[in-house]
Order: C-alpha cells, then structure tokens, then sequence
C-alpha cells in the first residue's frame, strides 16, 4: 500500500503524498515499537524456551533453527537496553511532533516534561524478560517463582 501511495505521490497527487507522509511514519518505527513492547513477553519467553532448547544435529534446518533463536534472543534481550539509551540520547525531541509521529509508541501515555519517565519503558520490558527467565530457567522451583512474583509486584507498588 505504501509503494502505491508513494508512486502516487511522485506524479504529483498532493492529496496521495500527505497520506502517504503520515502512513510511513506510523508504519515504520511507531507500529513496530507497540508491536514488540506489547507482544515482548511472548516473544522473550518462546525465545528463552528455544534457547534452553537448543539442538544443533547434523539437519540443516536444527542448524538455522538454532541460529534464528539465537538472533532472535540477542535482539530481544538487548532492545530494552537500545530503548531506553534511544529515547535518553533524544529526550530534548520527544516533544516535537516529527518525533512523537515517529517514536510515540515508546512513551505514549508517560509525563516526558521529566527525565525519569526513561525508566519506565526499561521496567516494564526488564520485568517481562526477568519474568520469562525464572519461569523456563527454575521451572523445577515454584517457591523461586512465587517468591519473585511477590518481588516483582512489591516493586511495582513501590515505583
């Protein structure tokens, strides 16, 4: 949709451009940071499962399975990290509206008038990831989850 309303735009349709102009800043950066921040959970802990998992056989395709679940879970684990240091090295920006058409999604909701709106992201991402970890890593151990289950929320209360 968005090569058709680009080639629209190229001829000189002002109406197709602007649509397109906003279409491409929801689509590629906004669209893409609400998708893995709300489905980051999922993601980390299939990953985290396949990553316990791992079975490198003599099969081509155990090979490329393992290799994807690797990328897969370097990416996951380090995109909480690659947010917040993002949205810290561009904070004087977060108000403008280029940015906020682009970015949003990151930050939507949260006061941005003070810097410490920048952890939030990281802890909501962080909890999720330590989540997935203690239940495929101590899944033999409830009394370890259920302890960091009462952690997790007492710190919630608490920020």
């Amino acid at each position: 949709m968005l090569a058709v309303l680009k080639l629209f735009s190229r001829l000189g349709v002002k109406r197709f451009e602007s649509f397109y102009l906003k279409l491409k800043n929801v689509v590629f950066w906004n669209l893409l940071i609400m998708l893995v921040m709300e489905s980051y959970l999922e993601m980390h802990l299939s990953s985290t499962i396949n990553i316990a998992n791992l079975l490198f056989s003599s099969n081509s395709g155990d090979w490329l399975a393992a290799v994807t679940s690797i990328l897969v879970a370097i990416i996951l684990n380090v995109f909480p990290f690659a947010l917040f240091y993002f949205l810290h090295r561009n904070f004087s920006r977060v108000s403008e509206e280029s940015f906020k058409a682009r970015f949003s999604a990151a930050y939507e909701g949260l006061n941005t008038e003070d810097k410490a709106f920048l952890f939030q992201p990281l802890f909501f991402l962080l909890r999720r990831m330590l989540f997935s970890l203690i239940v495929v890593l101590a899944q033999d151990t409830t009394i370890v989850q259920i302890i960091f289950l009462f952690y997790i929320q007492t710190a919630i209360l608490i920020y």
